[in-house]
């Protein structure tokens, strides 16, 4: 597996979004040609910003040169599907607003095993389903998943200490909410979140670094088999804030452990 790419193109007929080896390839029917792809970006000076909004899909191909940040590339990219090829995203460690409103997006596919920021990387695309990623040094995961519509399962390491709003709206969660070991706040984490299932075989643990659980499980719905919500805060002694956590149920029946 190669790393990420250091040059970039535009081709002409399907707008498609390409990324090659330089030495080892050249632009094929390209509108647009771009050099040295480094980053870090801003949102307005990604190199194929003018494109973004017609950019169907991006290629991997005979990519080299590492690189530490991809927050902002493919923001706003709204119709477009996925990421093929040839692609080592090992030295990422910022992929914040990375994949935002990437409205046609099916899978979270980027897998940058070093990311630590994750912010708004996968912001309303609505259209992600199956599991979501997190990586394990992933610190910051504020807003990751908001209005995920179609995301099934979330995910939460470890390192985490920031899950604001991460699967807020995320509505056909199915998947038990988890709030990793370290998190600090997770305020509105998982806020009408309805089809959650949190039951006595699928018990919710809130850590003992939690001090913020403001609207976190506001609409969460599904009870499962047993009747109950079960929520395990043997270990929680530092919260400060959790107005609102428990509003809006369908049911009046939950279980403290």
């Amino acid at each position: 597996m190669r790393a990420l790419a250091s040059h970039a193109y535009i081709q002409t007929d399907t707008h498609a979004l390409h990324f090659y080896n330089a030495a080892r390839w050249s632009p094929q029917n390209a509108v647009a040609i771009y050099s040295e792809v480094v980053g870090p970006y801003t949102y307005e000076n990604t190199p194929w910003h003018s494109y973004r909004e017609n950019i169907p899909y991006t290629m991997g191909v005979n990519t080299i040169a590492p690189i530490s940040s991809i927050a902002h590339w493919f923001a706003n990219c709204y119709n477009m599907t996925g990421i093929y090829g040839e692609y080592d995203w090992n030295s990422v460690t910022d992929m914040s607003n990375a994949f935002s409103n990437c409205r046609q997006l099916k899978t979270a596919s980027v897998a940058a095993l070093n990311v630590t920021n994750m912010y708004n990387s996968y912001r309303n695309c609505t259209n992600l389903s199956g599991a979501a990623f997190c990586g394990a040094n992933t610190t910051n995961l504020s807003y990751t998943y908001y209005n995920c519509t179609n995301l099934k399962t979330p995910a939460c390491g470890d390192a985490v200490t920031n899950l604001y709003c991460a699967y807020y709206n995320c509505t056909s969660l199915t998947g038990t909410p988890v709030i990793g070991a370290n998190v600090d706040c997770a305020a509105y984490a998982y806020y009408n979140c309805e089809n959650a299932v949190i039951d006595i075989n699928n018990t919710v643990k809130i850590g003992a670094s939690v001090t913020n659980l403001l609207w976190t499980f506001h609409s969460v719905g599904k009870l499962g088999t047993s009747g109950a919500h079960y929520y395990d805060f043997s270990a929680a002694r530092n919260i400060t804030e959790m107005n609102y956590c428990f509003a809006n149920r369908n049911t009046s029946k939950w279980l403290y452990i």
